[in-house]
Protein backbone atom coordinates (compact mmCIF):
# COMPACT_ATOMS: atom_id res chain seq x y z
CA UNK A 1 0.00 0.00 0.00
CA UNK A 2 2.14 3.39 -1.06
CA UNK A 3 1.24 7.03 0.48
CA UNK A 4 -2.14 7.18 -1.07
CA UNK A 5 -3.41 4.21 0.81
CA UNK A 6 -3.58 2.29 -2.84
CA UNK A 7 -2.36 -0.99 -3.35
CA UNK A 8 0.51 -2.02 -5.59
CA UNK A 9 -0.40 -4.92 -7.15
CA UNK A 10 2.81 -6.23 -8.07
CA UNK A 11 4.08 -6.20 -4.41
CA UNK A 12 0.10 -7.94 -3.47
CA UNK A 13 0.57 -10.51 -5.71
CA UNK A 14 4.11 -11.51 -4.92
CA UNK A 15 3.52 -11.30 -0.71
CA UNK A 16 0.36 -13.74 -2.14
CA UNK A 17 3.02 -15.80 -4.04
CA UNK A 18 4.90 -15.98 -0.71
CA UNK A 19 2.15 -17.50 1.71
CA UNK A 20 0.16 -19.34 -1.00
CA UNK A 21 2.96 -21.21 -3.44
CA UNK A 22 5.89 -20.93 -0.97
CA UNK A 23 4.13 -21.67 1.65
CA UNK A 24 5.75 -19.26 4.20
CA UNK A 25 5.29 -18.63 7.28
CA UNK A 26 2.43 -15.51 7.74
CA UNK A 27 4.57 -13.92 10.75
CA UNK A 28 7.72 -13.68 8.24
CA UNK A 29 5.29 -12.91 5.21
CA UNK A 30 4.81 -9.62 7.44
CA UNK A 31 8.21 -8.91 8.43
CA UNK A 32 8.69 -8.78 4.60
CA UNK A 33 6.03 -6.76 3.89
CA UNK A 34 7.39 -4.30 6.61
CA UNK A 35 10.62 -4.34 4.99
CA UNK A 36 9.10 -3.70 1.48
CA UNK A 37 7.31 -0.43 2.97
CA UNK A 38 9.83 0.78 4.23
CA UNK A 39 11.36 0.36 1.24
CA UNK A 40 8.40 1.95 -0.82
CA UNK A 41 8.20 4.98 1.13
CA UNK A 42 12.08 5.76 0.15
CA UNK A 43 11.05 5.47 -3.18
CA UNK A 44 8.18 7.66 -2.68
CA UNK A 45 10.02 10.39 -1.39
CA UNK A 46 12.18 10.24 -3.92
CA UNK A 47 10.10 10.54 -6.24
CA UNK A 48 11.72 7.56 -7.99
CA UNK A 49 9.76 4.55 -10.21
CA UNK A 50 9.92 1.35 -8.76
CA UNK A 51 10.16 -0.06 -12.02
CA UNK A 52 13.14 1.74 -12.81
CA UNK A 53 15.13 1.41 -9.49
CA UNK A 54 18.90 0.99 -9.36
CA UNK A 55 21.67 -0.24 -6.85
CA UNK A 56 22.64 3.71 -6.14
CA UNK A 57 19.14 3.76 -4.53
CA UNK A 58 18.93 0.34 -3.13
CA UNK A 59 22.44 1.28 -1.22
CA UNK A 60 21.69 4.78 -0.25
CA UNK A 61 18.07 3.48 1.59
CA UNK A 62 20.50 0.63 2.78
CA UNK A 63 22.90 3.44 4.35
CA UNK A 64 20.01 4.89 5.81
CA UNK A 65 19.32 1.91 7.90
CA UNK A 66 22.87 1.32 9.04
CA UNK A 67 22.42 5.19 10.45
CA UNK A 68 19.52 4.61 12.26
CA UNK A 69 21.56 2.30 14.29
CA UNK A 70 20.17 -0.57 12.78
CA UNK A 71 22.73 -3.65 13.15
CA UNK A 72 24.39 -5.09 9.90
CA UNK A 73 22.91 -8.44 9.79
CA UNK A 74 19.10 -6.07 9.88
CA UNK A 75 19.92 -3.95 6.68
CA UNK A 76 20.98 -7.38 5.20
CA UNK A 77 18.23 -9.12 6.13
CA UNK A 78 16.30 -5.88 4.38
CA UNK A 79 18.23 -6.33 1.06
CA UNK A 80 17.46 -9.83 0.71
CA UNK A 81 13.63 -9.20 0.97
CA UNK A 82 14.08 -6.16 -1.51
CA UNK A 83 15.42 -8.08 -4.11
CA UNK A 84 14.10 -11.26 -3.43
CA UNK A 85 10.78 -9.36 -4.42
CA UNK A 86 12.25 -7.54 -7.31
CA UNK A 87 13.75 -11.16 -8.63
CA UNK A 88 10.42 -12.27 -8.47
CA UNK A 89 8.59 -9.12 -10.23
CA UNK A 90 11.36 -9.69 -13.34
CA UNK A 91 10.45 -13.43 -13.59
CA UNK A 92 6.63 -12.48 -13.61
CA UNK A 93 6.82 -9.81 -15.89
CA UNK A 94 6.18 -7.11 -13.66
CA UNK A 95 9.53 -5.30 -14.37
CA UNK A 96 11.66 -5.83 -17.45
CA UNK A 97 15.70 -5.57 -17.56
CA UNK A 98 15.71 -4.66 -13.83
CA UNK A 99 17.96 -7.94 -13.12
CA UNK A 100 19.44 -10.49 -14.39
CA UNK A 101 18.30 -13.99 -12.89
CA UNK A 102 20.16 -17.62 -13.92
CA UNK A 103 17.35 -19.34 -16.49
CA UNK A 104 15.50 -16.82 -17.23
CA UNK A 105 17.39 -14.10 -19.07
CA UNK A 106 20.73 -14.94 -18.84
CA UNK A 107 21.45 -15.17 -22.55
CA UNK A 108 19.71 -11.95 -23.12
CA UNK A 109 21.85 -8.34 -23.88
CA UNK A 110 20.97 -6.02 -21.54
CA UNK A 111 22.59 -3.99 -18.75
CA UNK A 112 20.59 -4.99 -15.37
CA UNK A 113 19.90 -1.66 -12.95
CA UNK A 114 20.22 -4.13 -10.09
CA UNK A 115 23.62 -5.93 -10.25
CA UNK A 116 23.71 -9.70 -8.43
CA UNK A 117 26.19 -11.78 -7.36
CA UNK A 118 25.51 -16.04 -7.06
CA UNK A 119 24.39 -17.15 -3.89
CA UNK A 120 26.98 -18.96 -2.88
CA UNK A 121 26.07 -21.80 -0.04
CA UNK A 122 27.04 -20.77 3.83
CA UNK A 123 27.51 -17.68 2.67
CA UNK A 124 24.31 -16.45 1.98
CA UNK A 125 20.62 -17.02 2.87
CA UNK A 126 19.05 -19.60 0.95
CA UNK A 127 17.88 -18.05 -2.47
CA UNK A 128 15.33 -19.21 -4.40
CA UNK A 129 16.97 -17.19 -7.45
CA UNK A 130 20.02 -18.43 -6.99
CA UNK A 131 21.88 -14.76 -6.85
CA UNK A 132 21.63 -12.15 -4.18
CA UNK A 133 22.06 -8.22 -4.70
CA UNK A 134 25.47 -7.02 -5.94
CA UNK A 135 25.28 -4.04 -3.04
CA UNK A 136 24.11 -6.85 -0.80
CA UNK A 137 26.26 -5.73 2.82
CA UNK A 138 29.19 -7.46 3.53
CA UNK A 139 28.21 -8.30 7.07
CA UNK A 140 30.53 -11.30 8.95
CA UNK A 141 27.17 -11.76 11.30
CA UNK A 142 24.71 -11.53 8.73
CA UNK A 143 24.25 -15.19 8.60
CA UNK A 144 26.05 -16.06 12.17
CA UNK A 145 24.00 -16.96 15.28
CA UNK A 146 22.45 -13.03 16.52
CA UNK A 147 23.86 -12.32 19.74
CA UNK A 148 22.21 -14.13 22.44
CA UNK A 149 21.21 -12.40 26.19
CA UNK A 150 23.42 -13.97 28.76
CA UNK A 151 22.44 -14.05 32.52
CA UNK A 152 23.63 -10.52 33.06
CA UNK A 153 21.72 -9.31 29.71
CA UNK A 154 18.67 -10.89 31.18
CA UNK A 155 18.67 -9.14 35.02
CA UNK A 156 19.61 -5.77 33.40
CA UNK A 157 16.12 -6.11 31.18
CA UNK A 158 14.75 -7.19 34.23
CA UNK A 159 15.97 -3.87 35.81
CA UNK A 160 14.35 -1.93 32.65
CA UNK A 161 11.21 -3.79 32.84
CA UNK A 162 10.64 -2.22 36.73
CA UNK A 163 7.72 0.00 36.84
CA UNK A 164 7.77 1.70 39.69
CA UNK A 165 4.65 3.72 39.02
CA UNK A 166 2.91 0.77 38.70
CA UNK A 167 3.98 -2.63 40.08
CA UNK A 168 1.56 -5.09 38.73
CA UNK A 169 2.94 -4.06 35.25
CA UNK A 170 6.49 -4.76 36.49
CA UNK A 171 5.09 -8.15 38.34
CA UNK A 172 3.89 -8.79 34.14
CA UNK A 173 6.91 -7.57 32.33
CA UNK A 174 9.18 -9.81 34.25
CA UNK A 175 6.68 -12.73 34.04
CA UNK A 176 6.51 -12.49 30.58
CA UNK A 177 10.01 -12.77 30.27
CA UNK A 178 10.45 -15.23 32.17
CA UNK A 179 7.94 -17.39 29.33
CA UNK A 180 10.16 -16.54 26.84
CA UNK A 181 13.63 -17.70 28.58
CA UNK A 182 12.34 -20.51 30.61
CA UNK A 183 9.95 -21.97 27.91
CA UNK A 184 10.94 -21.08 24.79
CA UNK A 185 7.74 -19.77 23.95
CA UNK A 186 7.61 -17.24 20.98
CA UNK A 187 5.46 -14.35 20.61
CA UNK A 188 2.92 -15.32 19.03
CA UNK A 189 2.67 -18.32 21.52
CA UNK A 190 3.31 -16.47 24.71
CA UNK A 191 0.32 -13.95 23.62
CA UNK A 192 -2.42 -16.91 23.50
CA UNK A 193 -1.31 -18.77 26.68
CA UNK A 194 -4.83 -18.44 28.07
CA UNK A 195 -5.86 -18.58 31.81
CA UNK A 196 -7.37 -22.21 31.77
CA UNK A 197 -4.09 -23.85 30.60
CA UNK A 198 -2.60 -22.64 34.17
CA UNK A 199 -3.06 -25.59 36.50
CA UNK A 200 -4.68 -25.21 39.99
CA UNK A 201 -2.87 -24.73 42.87
CA UNK A 202 -2.72 -28.24 44.09
CA UNK A 203 -1.52 -29.34 40.78
CA UNK A 204 1.15 -27.21 40.59
CA UNK A 205 2.32 -27.93 44.31
CA UNK A 206 2.13 -31.77 43.11
CA UNK A 207 4.34 -30.69 40.87
CA UNK A 208 6.92 -28.59 42.91
CA UNK A 209 6.63 -31.49 45.59
CA UNK A 210 8.05 -34.42 42.79
CA UNK A 211 10.52 -32.18 41.17
CA UNK A 212 8.54 -32.70 37.92
CA UNK A 213 7.66 -30.02 35.18
CA UNK A 214 4.24 -29.29 33.49
CA UNK A 215 4.13 -30.54 29.77
CA UNK A 216 1.66 -27.80 28.63
CA UNK A 217 0.26 -28.08 24.92
CA UNK A 218 -0.11 -24.66 23.17
CA UNK A 219 -1.82 -24.70 19.99
CA UNK A 220 -1.01 -21.65 18.67
CA UNK A 221 2.23 -21.83 16.60
CA UNK A 222 4.39 -20.38 14.23
CA UNK A 223 3.92 -23.16 12.04
CA UNK A 224 -0.09 -23.92 13.12
CA UNK A 225 1.22 -27.27 14.69
CA UNK A 226 0.31 -27.62 18.02
CA UNK A 227 3.31 -28.67 20.58
CA UNK A 228 4.19 -29.66 24.18
CA UNK A 229 6.76 -26.97 26.23
CA UNK A 230 8.14 -27.72 30.14
CA UNK A 231 7.05 -25.12 32.82
CA UNK A 232 8.78 -25.38 35.64
CA UNK A 233 6.48 -25.37 38.56
CA UNK A 234 8.03 -21.84 40.08
CA UNK A 235 6.65 -19.78 36.53
CA UNK A 236 3.42 -22.04 37.45
CA UNK A 237 2.85 -20.37 40.39
CA UNK A 238 4.12 -16.79 39.84
CA UNK A 239 1.94 -17.09 36.70
CA UNK A 240 -1.21 -17.88 39.06
CA UNK A 241 -0.25 -15.33 41.20
CA UNK A 242 -0.43 -12.84 37.98
CA UNK A 243 -3.73 -14.18 37.38
CA UNK A 244 -4.91 -14.22 40.95
CA UNK A 245 -3.68 -10.92 42.07
CA UNK A 246 -2.69 -8.05 39.59
CA UNK A 247 -4.62 -9.23 36.50
CA UNK A 248 -7.63 -9.96 38.44
CA UNK A 249 -7.24 -6.22 39.99
CA UNK A 250 -7.52 -5.13 36.43
CA UNK A 251 -10.20 -7.18 35.33
CA UNK A 252 -12.20 -6.03 37.81
CA UNK A 253 -11.49 -2.09 37.74
CA UNK A 254 -12.62 -2.42 33.80
CA UNK A 255 -15.96 -4.27 34.88
CA UNK A 256 -16.89 -1.37 37.03
CA UNK A 257 -15.86 1.27 34.73
CA UNK A 258 -17.47 -0.49 31.14
CA UNK A 259 -20.75 -2.42 31.86
CA UNK A 260 -19.78 -4.39 28.65
CA UNK A 261 -16.19 -5.50 29.38
CA UNK A 262 -15.79 -9.09 28.75
CA UNK A 263 -12.44 -10.37 30.66
CA UNK A 264 -10.07 -11.76 27.88
CA UNK A 265 -9.09 -15.05 28.14
CA UNK A 266 -5.27 -14.54 27.61
CA UNK A 267 -3.07 -14.54 29.88
CA UNK A 268 -1.27 -11.37 29.67
CA UNK A 269 -3.56 -8.27 29.37
CA UNK A 270 -3.03 -4.31 29.29
CA UNK A 271 -3.07 -2.23 32.51
CA UNK A 272 -4.67 0.97 30.15
CA UNK A 273 -7.20 -1.31 28.16
CA UNK A 274 -7.88 -4.40 29.73
CA UNK A 275 -7.39 -5.86 26.84
CA UNK A 276 -5.14 -8.59 25.73
CA UNK A 277 -1.46 -7.50 24.95
CA UNK A 278 -1.05 -7.36 21.15
CA UNK A 279 1.83 -9.23 18.56
CA UNK A 280 2.52 -5.32 18.17
CA UNK A 281 2.46 -4.28 22.12
CA UNK A 282 4.47 -7.42 23.03
CA UNK A 283 7.54 -6.33 20.57
CA UNK A 284 7.23 -2.71 21.91
CA UNK A 285 7.52 -3.60 25.28
CA UNK A 286 10.72 -5.36 24.53
CA UNK A 287 12.28 -3.24 22.41
CA UNK A 288 11.66 -0.66 25.19
CA UNK A 289 13.43 -3.27 27.47
CA UNK A 290 16.25 -4.06 25.41
CA UNK A 291 16.87 0.12 24.64
CA UNK A 292 16.71 0.87 28.07
CA UNK A 293 19.05 -1.88 29.31
CA UNK A 294 21.10 -1.25 26.46
CA UNK A 295 21.48 -5.01 25.80
CA UNK A 296 21.45 -5.93 22.17
CA UNK A 297 19.08 -8.08 20.27
CA UNK A 298 15.40 -7.89 20.54
CA UNK A 299 12.35 -10.51 22.47
CA UNK A 300 12.77 -13.33 19.98
CA UNK A 301 16.36 -13.65 21.33
CA UNK A 302 15.53 -14.51 24.34
CA UNK A 303 14.33 -17.64 22.97
CA UNK A 304 18.19 -18.22 21.69
CA UNK A 305 18.75 -17.89 25.62
CA UNK A 306 16.74 -20.53 25.91
CA UNK A 307 17.67 -22.58 23.52
CA UNK A 308 21.38 -21.97 24.32
CA UNK A 309 20.45 -23.25 28.43
CA UNK A 310 18.64 -26.06 26.94
CA UNK A 311 21.32 -27.17 24.69
CA UNK A 312 23.98 -27.36 27.84
CA UNK A 313 21.27 -29.44 29.88
CA UNK A 314 20.89 -31.60 27.13
CA UNK A 315 24.50 -31.96 26.26
CA UNK A 316 25.48 -31.89 30.08
CA UNK A 317 22.89 -35.36 30.41
CA UNK A 318 24.24 -37.14 27.49
CA UNK A 319 27.97 -36.64 29.12
CA UNK A 320 27.11 -37.94 32.76
CA UNK A 321 25.12 -40.73 31.13
CA UNK A 322 27.97 -41.84 28.61
CA UNK A 323 30.77 -41.26 31.77
CA UNK A 324 28.30 -44.03 34.17
CA UNK A 325 28.40 -46.28 31.26
CA UNK A 326 32.39 -46.08 30.20
CA UNK A 327 31.77 -43.74 27.93
CA UNK A 328 33.38 -40.04 27.06
CA UNK A 329 32.35 -36.73 25.77
CA UNK A 330 33.39 -37.44 22.19
CA UNK A 331 30.93 -40.40 22.37
CA UNK A 332 27.99 -37.72 22.32
CA UNK A 333 25.15 -38.21 19.43
CA UNK A 334 25.37 -34.83 18.62
CA UNK A 335 22.11 -35.30 15.91
CA UNK A 336 20.25 -37.02 18.72
CA UNK A 337 20.39 -34.10 20.85
CA UNK A 338 20.13 -31.76 17.86
CA UNK A 339 16.61 -33.46 17.20
CA UNK A 340 15.65 -33.51 20.88
CA UNK A 341 15.97 -29.48 21.38
CA UNK A 342 14.46 -29.33 17.70
CA UNK A 343 11.56 -30.79 18.78
CA UNK A 344 11.58 -29.29 22.07
CA UNK A 345 11.94 -25.67 20.54
CA UNK A 346 9.17 -26.65 18.03
CA UNK A 347 11.54 -26.21 14.63
CA UNK A 348 10.97 -27.47 11.89
CA UNK A 349 14.53 -27.37 10.12
CA UNK A 350 16.81 -28.65 12.58
CA UNK A 351 19.60 -26.73 10.86
CA UNK A 352 19.38 -23.39 12.66
CA UNK A 353 19.76 -25.39 16.17
CA UNK A 354 23.15 -27.01 14.67
CA UNK A 355 24.77 -22.60 14.72
CA UNK A 356 23.93 -23.36 18.46
CA UNK A 357 25.97 -26.74 18.65
CA UNK A 358 28.59 -25.21 17.23
CA UNK A 359 29.22 -22.60 19.58
CA UNK A 360 28.79 -24.91 22.30
CA UNK A 361 30.90 -28.22 21.00
CA UNK A 362 33.40 -27.83 24.19
CA UNK A 363 33.71 -29.53 27.60
CA UNK A 364 31.16 -29.23 29.95
CA UNK A 365 31.09 -30.17 33.38
CA UNK A 366 30.14 -33.86 34.47
CA UNK A 367 26.96 -34.04 36.05
CA UNK A 368 25.25 -37.17 37.49
CA UNK A 369 22.71 -38.89 40.13
CA UNK A 370 19.35 -38.05 38.92
CA UNK A 371 16.96 -39.47 36.37
CA UNK A 372 16.37 -36.02 34.71
CA UNK A 373 19.06 -34.00 34.66
CA UNK A 374 17.97 -31.45 32.11
CA UNK A 375 15.10 -31.03 34.30
CA UNK A 376 17.37 -30.37 37.03
CA UNK A 377 19.62 -28.19 35.36
CA UNK A 378 16.58 -25.90 33.92
CA UNK A 379 15.22 -25.25 37.97
CA UNK A 380 18.71 -24.55 38.55
CA UNK A 381 19.26 -21.67 35.98
CA UNK A 382 15.81 -20.35 37.03
CA UNK A 383 16.42 -20.12 40.64
CA UNK A 384 19.51 -18.37 39.80
CA UNK A 385 17.85 -15.64 37.89
CA UNK A 386 15.42 -15.13 40.67
CA UNK A 387 18.29 -14.87 43.17
CA UNK A 388 19.42 -12.09 40.50
CA UNK A 389 16.64 -10.56 40.73
CA UNK A 390 16.09 -10.71 44.63
CA UNK A 391 19.48 -8.98 45.13
CA UNK A 392 18.19 -6.25 42.43
CA UNK A 393 15.16 -5.18 44.58
CA UNK A 394 17.39 -5.46 47.76
CA UNK A 395 19.97 -3.01 46.23
CA UNK A 396 17.10 -1.00 45.17
CA UNK A 397 15.29 -0.75 48.48
CA UNK A 398 18.72 0.21 50.41
CA UNK A 399 19.31 2.68 48.30
CA UNK A 400 15.90 4.24 48.53
CA UNK A 401 15.94 3.41 52.47
CA UNK A 402 18.99 5.29 52.43
CA UNK A 403 17.89 8.44 50.58
CA UNK A 404 14.66 8.61 53.11
CA UNK A 405 17.49 8.47 56.21
CA UNK A 406 19.00 11.43 54.71
CA UNK A 407 15.72 13.01 53.76
CA UNK A 408 15.18 12.40 57.33
CA UNK A 409 17.90 13.59 58.88
CA UNK A 410 17.69 17.08 56.84
CA UNK A 411 14.71 17.36 58.01
CA UNK A 412 15.26 17.52 61.50
CA UNK A 413 18.53 19.71 61.43
CA UNK A 414 16.14 22.45 59.82
CA UNK A 415 13.54 21.77 62.67
CA UNK A 416 16.17 22.28 65.25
Amino acid sequence: MDSLFHFVAPVCDYLRNLVIHEQLETSSVKTYAQYIQLFWNYLEGEGANYAEVTDKQLLTWLNQQRNRDNKIYVATARCDAIFDMYCWLEVNGYVKDIVRIPGHNDGQNFEPLLSSKRARPGKFRPSRFGVVSGVRPRANDANSVQPTPTNEDLTKLYIAADNPKNPSLTDRNHLLIDWYGQTGVRRIEAQNLTVDQIPEWSVIDDLRRDGYICELRIVKTKGGRPRHIGVLPSLLERTREWIEGPRADIVERFRRKISTYKEPKEIFISAKTGAALTLTTMSNLFAAFFGKAKVEGHGHRIRAHYLTNLLHSEIDAATALLISNGGTFKDIDWELIIRKVAERAGHRNVDSIRDYVTILKKRYQRLSGHDDLVTIDQMLKAKKQELALVEHRISKGKTELEALTKLGAKTDSSTR
